[in-house]
């Protein structure tokens, strides 16, 4: 028996050992790059080209996301100061009122 002989009754046996057990056959290799008509280089470069554009893209969205609502605390936050300052007006006011000093109180809320 020559080798590739050997080599082929050992496949065969292999083969039916795998089915035996369960095992299909392997799906065969997937290469776009053909599909696409180019070179496996080419093909992996464009699409680490197009990934890199997403993810910038991406980025771009998520500072302008994070400019916006930078942009609403800033605005939130000015109103709270606006508030403190009428808050701490109307109760310096109480004050002056609960001691008893009246002299200028003008009520604010009613």
């Amino acid at each position: 028996m020559t080798d590739a002989e050997r080599r082929e009754k050992a496949r065969l046996r292999s083969e039916r050992w795998r089915r035996a057990h369960g095992i299909g056959p392997r799906r065969p290799a997937k290469q776009p790059w053909l599909a696409a008509g180019v070179s496996r280089s080419t093909w992996y470069r464009r699409r680490k080209r197009a990934r890199d554009a997403a993810s910038v893209a991406f980025a771009c969205a998520s500072l302008q996301r994070a400019e916006a609502f930078a942009a609403a605390l800033t605005r939130d936050l000015a109103r709270c100061a606006a508030l403190e300052r009428e808050s701490m007006a109307i109760i310096a006011e109480l004050a002056a009122f609960a001691s008893g000093d009246r002299r200028g109180f003008t009520p604010t809320l009613l």
